[in-house]
């Protein structure tokens, strides 16, 4: 079984289970982006860096999400307009994370995604598994 991450007592996890994990990686599975920013600059050279988001119009979920991996943070509610019929769409709430916190999460992951996610996932990794995977000429 994967490493298991701390999480916070409100969620009454000391150590997520692997049926935890399993969760939060099935939810990634369906709903999660997994994207590469170029904009790090290091030594005057400019790197891409592992990005990955999770978005809910369900608050709760996005808190016990982020209980189980034991990274990242949380921003919204979104507004994000009206439907056709003139009624509030649900606000929205966006969990993410980068470089190598987003790097230790698809880690643990990686047992329970699909092919796509993790072809994405190998996308962002040199021969050496690092997470600064290309440089990016100016």
């Amino acid at each position: 079984p994967p490493t298991c991450l701390f999480s916070p007592a409100e969620f009454g996890l000391k150590r997520p289970l692997v049926c935890d994990m399993a969760w939060a990686a099935g939810l990634f599975e369906g709903e999660g982006w997994i994207g590469f920013h170029r904009n790090h600059q290091e030594n005057d050279r400019h790197y891409q860096y592992l990005c990955i988001k999770l978005t809910s119009t369900d608050e709760d979920v996005l808190h016990r999400f982020r209980a189980v991996v034991g990274h990242g943070w949380m921003n919204g509610p979104y507004v994000r307009g009206l439907r056709q019929n003139g009624e509030s769409k649900k606000p929205l709430w966006v969990w993410q994370s980068g470089g190598s916190s987003a790097a230790r999460i698809m880690e643990l992951f990686s047992p329970y995604l699909g092919q796509r996610r993790l072809a994405r996932w190998a996308e962002g990794r040199d021969s050496q598994g690092r997470i600064w995977i290309e440089e990016v000429l100016k």
